[in-house]
């Protein structure tokens, strides 16, 4: 769905509410802001549909719905793996024919075969604890290994060859796209089956389909097609012009294809209902956004606290209100990506950020004592401007002794904190 076509719907509104399949491209965002959209907030985990960049450049804030249920997906990448092995989906049509033959229909035993998960995120391991509970020899590959989660991480090459089973659950980014292809398939174990739950771009559909005719995938049961948000959540049946790829994969007797509905539980619909509510109590109430992701924030407030850079010192962020104010000396130039979730390919508030702003504030104190112990000097060629950071990126080693001089404008910022 493209989201210029609801566009309209925004007049006149605060907020605006998308789900996984409406396209928020940089067009969109711009026509909502224009419209006097001041946040976004989407009804789902994913946000690879949404244009980050074009929402920090307009200043508009996005929010999500991190967990709604994890088990609802896990599920249903079990269903369909057990659908797909058992042959319940034929069964069940044979037998409303009243054809109860047994022909075609046999299956493998699920215990003591190998489970190969990709992405292990809350679905994921939940996804992992499923396949344990049919003695299920677990592997897991993920960017992020999590020694906590008691899985057997191995490389991707290991995984692919060893897997009787792959499911994905990773998101989608430009790392992971097309993590499943013809290079990927080619040293997979024959036959395996694939089942995708996450996100349709996880896989190469046509390298998939060649890997299905040859015998290369035994089966594939897929909630998600990578060009689907053109034929997802809407009645096709009577559009002629179809496309060719999902066709021909629909039509496969060893694939099944779900509308991406492996949320769809009362409790993941009244969990999204509730997250996206208080998302945007939160916002107007002006209270912390605990799931908003931005594409580069300073604060705490995102993308609607942003501020052009600041030239002249504090005398001009004294005028400011609190939460506008920048917080951290010498900090404006660091991107901060809130993802509440930790999963393959996030950039998170953790350790490694807290390590950062640590090292700042010591590399501050550090100039500060050097600048009160050492001479200064000046020089014309340098003119002298009270900057608010002075280790600022923007300093050259010639400009070495001025920055020494500006450090007293910033010895306030170290209270700050």
């Amino acid at each position: 769905m493209r989201g210029a076509v609801a566009l309209p719907l925004a007049d006149g509104c605060d907020a605006a509410c998308a789900f996984v399949n409406a396209e928020i491209d940089r067009a969109v965002v711009e026509g909502l802001v224009k419209r006097g959209i001041k946040v976004l907030a989407m009804r789902c985990a994913g946000y690879n549909n949404v244009d980050f960049k074009a929402a920090y450049d307009s200043g508009l804030t996005v929010v999500r719905v991190p967990a709604y249920s994890p088990y609802a997906v896990a599920e249903h990448a079990a269903a369909l793996l057990l659908t797909l092995n058992r042959h319940i989906h034929k069964a069940a049509a044979r037998t409303r024919d009243f054809n109860f033959s047994l022909v075609g229909l046999t299956g493998f035993d699920l215990h003591g075969k190998t489970a190969g998960i990709v992405g292990t995120g809350k679905i994921g391991r939940i996804f992992a604890n499923i396949c344990k509970g049919f003695g299920m020899r677990v592997l897991a590959y993920d960017a992020f290994p999590n020694p906590a989660s008691g899985l057997e991480y191995v490389s991707l090459e290991t995984l692919l060859a060893e897997s009787d089973i792959i499911s994905l659950h990773c998101p989608l980014l430009p790392e992971t796209k097309h993590t499943i292809n013809a290079e990927t398939l080619a040293k997979a174990k024959r036959g395996f089956t694939l089942i995708n739950t996450s996100r349709g771009g996880l896989v190469d559909s046509e390298a998939l389909l060649a890997a299905l005719r040859d015998g290369t995938v035994g089966g594939a049961g897929l909630d998600v097609y990578e060009e689907e948000s053109e034929w997802f959540y809407e009645d096709r049946s009577d559009v002629t012009r179809q496309n060719k790829t999902l066709s021909l994969l629909v039509s496969m007797p060893n694939v099944i294809v779900t509308s991406h509905q492996a949320f769809l539980t009362h409790e993941a619909l009244a969990n999204i209902a509730t997250t996206t509510l208080k998302n945007l109590d939160d916002y107007f109430a002006g209270a912390p956004l605990e799931n908003e992701i931005c594409y580069r924030c300073l604060g705490t407030g995102g993308a609607r606290n942003l501020l052009p850079l600041p030239r002249h010192g504090r005398s001009e962020q004294a005028q400011l209100p609190p939460q506008k104010r920048w917080t951290l000396p010498g900090f404006r130039n660091q991107p901060r990506v809130i993802a509440p979730e930790r999963s393959h390919g996030h950039l998170r508030y953790s350790f490694l950020t807290r390590s950062r702003i640590l090292a700042r504030v010591a590399s501050v104190f550090c100039s500060s004592i050097l600048a009160v112990t050492m001479p200064v000097s000046s020089t014309p060629q340098y003119p002298m401007m009270p900057r608010y950071s002075p280790i600022a990126p923007s300093y050259t080693p010639g400009e070495y002794e001025e920055a020494r001089s500006a450090v007293f404008f910033s010895l306030p910022g170290l209270f700050i904190l």
